[in-house]
């Protein structure tokens, strides 16, 4: 499926990088704590964190032991921080300003572990750290791709088990007699969690499927089409919109890149896409739709904009949005938000009194929340990072399968993003995709 590259494979460092991605591959999916789905988050943290420090212990080991040796000189090191790319030299400012940020927060040692959501500066330094590593000693191998296939069609079968009211490795919480699917539907699935988690998931694994399928060689590629079936069915059930539209919407855009075509096809592809985006655009702003996401955009085009589209996100985005001013440059801290006024929302009975009040830990925008926990500078750090990253896609999908499936994975998650919670259960399978779209490939597949 994917060309071999004798001379790059002999490297220590490149070894490492492939067994770590090969864990985070196929294990990471089917990680979980003994208490179910309701410790998902800080088990999947607790992994990630513990395997990402070996890995980078592994690697500052072999570094020390090729300086030592003299196998490596200092001139040969500053050389190659010369020739870094541009999305690893945004990434390391991006890592810098969340370090500042941490540093001068007021929420004290929180910044660092994170609150609610695990997401604290350290674990934001591991995401970095792994993105700067594997961007640049990734090389493709078909056991990759195949090991993420078989963990992914293992977590599609645990959730449908789910689905159909069985209850596989003790996952969801004891409710007795009651179907703990219809019960938690709207809360767990499968060994990833709250199912906008699971969709966010998809939006890495489906693009990945479809998009190895139409570019990869070999016939076994076609064994993918088992887990993208699965996935698609999942993602058909759970109803998550920020899934349908990262999937859809992610789809439609790549398929100029994607598609094994020649330039004026592609031309003609992106100008159907660009068509067919424009004429749906159109119909929702005519047309009166039944009550759902498409009425709600309907609305907002005829500007009309209500707190409660998006399941509450206007409110929550107009709160985060007014008081990032109290902290533009350098944010609040990594993952504070549920520690202040701003996530916190009253809900008030018909006599004006006080009877719940809803915590809100993450902004529900991860540029938001970048903006708002991290500030502007990191926030500019990070997009700059993407938009070098959709160029190098760009560039270099035609004659690399490998860079198109990774960059169609990366566009949908992004769509996506914009209505989802980055956080430790499905952020680092973003972060290794992203380092292996800005790895340095001599070869195509």
């Amino acid at each position: 499926m994917i060309k071999k590259q004798r001379a790059v494979r002999k490297s220590p460092y490149t070894l490492v990088t492939g067994a770590y991605l090969l864990l985070m591959a196929t294990v990471f999916p089917l990680w979980f704590h003994k208490g179910g789905l309701t410790d998902i988050s800080k088990a999947k943290a607790n992994y990630f964190l513990i395997l990402s420090a070996v890995y980078l212990f592994c690697l500052l080991f072999l570094f020390l032991g090729d300086l030592l040796h003299g196998r490596i000189r200092f001139a040969s090191v500053v050389s190659a921080i010369r020739r870094s790319s541009w999305p690893q030299r945004f990434i390391l400012f991006y890592l810098l300003f969340t370090l500042l940020s941490a540093l001068l927060s007021d929420y004290g040692s929180v910044v660092w572990l994170g609150g609610n959501r695990n997401e604290g500066a350290l674990c934001i330094a591991a995401y970095c750290l792994v993105f700067l590593c594997v961007s640049s000693f990734f090389v493709p191998s078909p056991v990759l791709l195949c090991g993420f296939g078989v963990s992914v069609t293992a977590f599609c079968i645990i959730s449908i088990l789910q689905i159909l009211g069985w209850n596989p490795l003790g996952l969801f919480p004891e409710i007795g007699a009651t179907n703990p699917f219809l019960h938690y539907s709207a809360t767990f699935l499968g060994t990833i969690g709250n199912i906008d988690s699971v969709a966010a998931f998809f939006c890495i694994a489906i693009p990945v499927f479809w998009a190895a399928l139409l570019r990869l060689s070999g016939r076994l590629r076609f064994l993918l089409t088992i887990p993208l079936s699965l996935c698609l069915c999942i993602l058909w059930k759970i109803s998550v919109a920020a899934g349908f539209l990262g999937v859809g919407l992610g789809g439609l855009l790549s398929l100029p890149v994607v598609l094994p075509v020649g330039a004026r096809a592609k031309k003609h592809i992106a100008r159907g896409v660009a068509l067919l985006l424009a004429g749906c655009l159109i119909g929702v702003y005519f047309l009166v739709l039944p009550q759902n996401e498409l009425q709600e955009l309907h609305e907002m085009l005829h500007g009309n904009f209500k707190e409660s589209y998006g399941s509450g996100r206007m409110f929550i985005w107009r709160q985060v949005l007014q008081n990032c001013r109290d902290h533009l440059w350098f944010g609040a801290g990594p993952d504070t938000l549920s520690l202040t006024a701003v996530g916190k929302e009253e809900i008030l009975n018909a006599a004006g009194e006080v009877v719940r009040v809803k915590v809100y830990d993450a902004a529900h925008n991860e540029y938001l929340n970048i903006l708002y926990h991290q500030g502007i500078f990191a926030l500019a750090a990070y997009l700059s990072a993407l938009v070098c990253s959709a160029v190098h896609w760009l560039k270099n999908s035609a004659k690399d399968g490998v860079c198109a499936l990774l960059g169609a994975a990366v566009l949908a998650y992004c769509i996506q993003a914009f209505f989802g919670i980055s956080q430790p259960i499905t952020a680092p399978y973003f972060w290794c995709v992203l380092a292996m779209l800005n790895a340095k490939r001599t070869a195509s597949s």
